[in-house]
């Protein structure tokens, strides 16, 4: 892989912050870097967050979302009395 030279221009404190969690980690600025980019760009690829796959199927497709939001506003008014 190519690699090229870059200046990026960050606040002082990030830039500490960057170099710290770099040592603590074993990693060079350069290799942190370049993770999180790799994550960055695996996470773009990603239409559906796992999250919401899980989600996925709970409500019915021909819900009326009108009538259910109703629906669940009187049964808090009754549960709340």
């Amino acid at each position: 892989m190519e690699t090229r030279k870059l200046t990026v221009r960050l606040p002082q404190d990030d830039l500490k912050f960057l170099k710290q969690f770099a040592i603590d980690h074993k990693l060079t600025v350069t290799e942190l870097i370049h993770r999180q980019l790799s994550h960055l760009r695996q996470q773009s690829k990603t239409e559906i967050s796992p999250l919401l796959k899980q989600m996925t199927g709970i409500l019915p497709k021909d819900i009326n979302v009108a009538k259910a939001s109703e629906e669940y506003h009187h049964y808090l008014l009754d549960k709340h009395q």
